[in-house]
């Protein structure tokens, strides 16, 4: 519940396609319990690599990676040319310190066709992150699935 509460307004815009008789928060939440908790009763834990912080009818950029750099986070991802792939798509950034209970984010970042963004996590020195990318269309109302960056340590 303390991951869901911080991603928050993450989940509420990046669940809006599957909002189905519930918030698109629900959704979201729905969604991590039914797919990411591992564990046993009281042992429950989260396995981050299985988390959607969006899901939607976009395309993903599944070769996405995060790497911690000074004071931030630097997204790179391959951008190919399609008929079917908006290269205004927006760039939707996460990052989730779980010792913190924190999350930094993004959600109109960089276009699609830049095939890089960054976020600034300087506050996070010395912390484990997890990191998700996903894209919004420009007008807010589609997006895709995210692709799980990897957890990075900030120096």
């Amino acid at each position: 519940v303390k991951f869901a509460v911080a991603v928050k307004k993450v989940l509420a815009v990046g669940f809006q396609d599957y909002a189905v008789k519930q918030s698109a928060y629900n959704a979201g939440v729905s969604d991590v319990l039914n797919h990411a908790i591992t564990g046993e009763s009281p042992n429950y834990s989260i396995n981050y690599k299985k988390v959607l912080i969006s899901r939607g009818r976009l395309h993903t950029e599944t070769d996405a990676v995060a790497k911690a750099e000074a004071g931030k986070v630097t997204f790179t991802w391959t951008y190919e040319a399609d008929e079917e792939i908006s290269a205004n798509d927006k760039a939707i950034l996460v990052v989730y310190c779980e010792a913190l209970d924190k999350c930094l984010y993004t959600l109109k970042g960089a276009d699609r066709n830049t095939g890089t963004a960054a976020i600034s996590v300087a506050r996070f020195k010395g912390q484990e992150l997890h990191t998700w990318l996903a894209f919004i269309s420009p007008d807010g109302a589609n997006t895709s699935p995210s692709t799980y960056t990897g957890a990075i340590t900030i120096a």
